[in-house]
């Protein structure tokens, strides 16, 4: 897949694509975002026995 990705667009290019696709998977996955008041509460809860 990336060698016929990188046969048009260039090698580097398609680097630059995949760091990309990387980064925005991390900021929208559901373990980039914050916990909410009762998330913490729960997790909190569970830590402790």
């Amino acid at each position: 897949m990336l060698g016929i990705i990188s046969e048009h667009i260039g090698l580097l290019n398609t680097l630059f694509i995949l760091v990309a696709l990387v980064v925005l998977s991390g900021l929208f996955s559901g373990a980039a975002r914050p916990l909410r008041d009762d998330e913490k509460i729960a997790a909190n809860s569970a830590r402790e026995g």
